[in-house]
């Protein structure tokens, strides 16, 4: 059994309370959890403005760690009682419409759509008529409590909550609100998703499961490991025949990317163009989309036959269309694509986020690695010698 590494507070001393809260901080040292002893640097728990409960190392002598609770009680008491200018009340959904209009620029187009569906079908009617300074903590509690009776999903209420915070941020520097209701309220732990390896198989069972409508886009996806929006959006003079690859122009991360084109692939997109004649490869042109018999977003017809298939493909009612981008790119890394070529293709940013297809193939960069060790090593000392 090893030994645990949590100090214990000793000599706790409260030296402010703030106006409206039992306890705004406290001064209080810390005992080794080997020795025993305690130690001799004072520290200091105290709260900020917007509720959140903050802990610093301040020094060894105690009247400096007083000192510094009284600064920041002084800060505290300026911020809540008034040191500043009278906000400007302002109803929730006026300042939900102000707020989407501010944040247009700063966000990329599927953000914007995703934040003003969840701003205007659920959090304006959830508060509507309230100022935002009149909306407490309790009161996101009590809405967030709310939408899981009704159902959503822990991940759901977690975005519920980022939208709500962005929003209450933005009208305090504004000086719309003092606070923001989402503070120190805790965002609930997802639990992981583990999205199927499909081998070519169930993938051509898959396919032949869509409607006739859907195969091609779904056969698309499968292969490239493009998104939704990059599918359905894709023009066909973002199709490069003489390279085969498509070019992306604006990726979800503001980004240009190219994405190659499997030869099956380029049959079915080959056999779409001839009913429809040849166009000249330029992606800086409006997109003459590929897939004009469908909407640009996933719809909602779209999706009940999408959930007919997946069911017949015997893969359940869970398994969602973008999923057939996790599956294009674990396939990748499983035929020993690194991950830094997998980022250029994907669109990652991070090695991190790209790191979460490996799982699909655990075996993948062990054959890989063997393959390399297996090559005939050059001779040392003629390396030396060059």
């Amino acid at each position: 059994m090893s030994k645990t590494t949590t100090m214990e507070t000793v000599e706790r001393t409260e030296t402010a309370r703030g106006r409206g809260r039992r306890d705004f901080g406290r001064i209080y040292r810390k005992r080794s959890p080997h020795s025993g002893r305690v130690l001799g640097r004072w520290y200091v728990r105290f709260t900020l403005p917007d509720g959140r409960r903050m802990e610093r190392a301040v020094s060894p002598d105690r009247r400096d760690a007083q000192k510094f609770l009284r600064d920041r009680w002084k800060e505290y008491d300026q911020a809540k009682m008034g040191n500043l200018r009278p906000v400007q009340r302002r109803l929730f959904e006026d300042w939900a419409e102000e707020y989407l209009r501010l944040v247009e620029g700063s966000h990329t187009e599927s953000t914007i759509q995703s934040e003003t569906s969840k701003i205007r079908s659920v959090l304006v009617p959830a508060f509507r008529g309230r100022h935002l300074d009149e909306i407490r903590r309790e009161d996101v509690a009590g809405f967030l409590a709310k939408r899981k009776a009704e159902g959503a999903s822990k991940a759901t209420r977690n975005r519920d909550k980022a939208v709500l915070g962005a929003m209450f941020k933005r009208a305090i520097v504004l000086n719309c609100a003092r606070e923001n209701p989402t503070a120190g309220i805790e965002g609930e732990r997802e639990e992981k998703r583990e999205v199927p390896f499909l081998d070519r198989e169930q993938q051509e069972k898959l396919v032949a499961s869509c409607p006739g409508y859907l195969r091609a886009v779904v056969h698309l996806a499968l292969r490239t490991g493009l998104r939704e929006s990059e599918t359905l959006g894709l023009g066909w003079q973002s199709v490069d025949w003489s390279r085969r690859v498509i070019r992306i122009p604006k990726s979800k991360n503001g980004t240009p990317r190219e994405v190659p084109l499997p030869k099956d692939v380029a049959e079915n997109l080959r056999e779409l163009e001839t009913q429809r004649g040849p166009v000249p490869f330029d992606p800086s042109t409006k997109p003459d989309r590929v897939f004009a018999h469908l909407p640009e977003k996933w719809s909602g017809m779209m999706q009940k036959d999408w959930k007919r298939a997946t069911v017949a493909a015997g893969l359940g009612k869970e398994f969602r269309f973008h999923d057939c981008r996790h599956v294009a790119l674990s396939w990748m890394v499983s035929q020993g694509l690194p991950l830094t070529a997998l980022m250029r293709v994907s669109g990652h940013r991070s090695l991190a986020a790209a790191q979460k297809y490996l799982h699909f193939a655990p075996g993948a960069a062990a054959e890989e690695a063997r393959r390399l060790l297996d090559r005939p090593a050059a001779n040392p000392a003629k390396r030396a010698a060059v």
